[in-house]
């Protein structure tokens, strides 16, 4: 997630975390300039991104993406099929599996809280 803020702005929340005697990368918001109300810190925000990001071995991702090409339901059905049509016996029956284990931990959690299963 990138914040975009004035300069202004920035400079509120900076001065309005020294008076509170916080630092800005502290996880909670700082008040910023008046009438600004609460403003979450971008440094904070890519700090966190990026230990997730190293904890999921993953690529850093841009913070703001291009949206991508909408796709209608159809297409994205089609779409599904062709990879399903693809798929081994095993990766069906892995697939089956893990659908099983989801479906079981939800009927587990509703049993808990005294609601009715998914399954009967």
């Amino acid at each position: 997630m990138a914040l975009n803020v004035s300069l202004e702005l920035e400079q509120g929340t900076r001065a309005g975390a020294a008076a509170e005697d916080v630092a800005v990368e502290e996880p909670r918001a700082v008040t910023g300039p008046a009438g600004g109300g609460p403003s979450p810190s971008e440094a904070r925000i890519r700090g966190l991104l990026a230990e997730w990001q190293a904890h999921d071995s993953g690529s850093a991702l841009p913070l703001s993406p291009a949206a991508p090409p909408a796709v209608g339901g159809a297409e994205l059905l089609a779409q599904w099929r062709e990879l399903d049509a693809r798929m081994t016996d095993e990766e069906r029956e892995a697939e089956d599996r893990l659908w099983e284990a989801v479906v079981k931990g939800i009927d587990e959690t509703r049993l808990g809280l005294d609601m009715r299963r998914l399954r009967v």
